[in-house]
């Protein structure tokens, strides 16, 4: 996903935040943390809080499996 369309995602009108933090000139909001937690919830919100790694959330296969065949 490219930087423009990552911020469009997010509802912004404009990148440049999105660029700005990229290049290391800006820091993750309080309001983008919030929004990039719901719209993808799939990052790591400890990632975009702390840098704390992985970026991604990691999902347990056999307890996404179990979940399922619950249903």
């Amino acid at each position: 996903m490219t930087k423009n369309a990552f911020a469009k995602s997010l509802n912004y009108k404009s990148s440049m935040s999105i660029y700005n933090i990229a290049k290391g000139q800006n820091t993750f909001t309080e309001d983008m943390r919030m929004r990039i937690k719901f719209i993808h919830p799939q990052v790591n919100y400890n990632y975009l809080l702390k840098g704390e790694k992985p970026i991604l959330n990691t999902v347990d296969t056999n307890e996404t499996n179990s979940k399922l065949s619950e249903n």
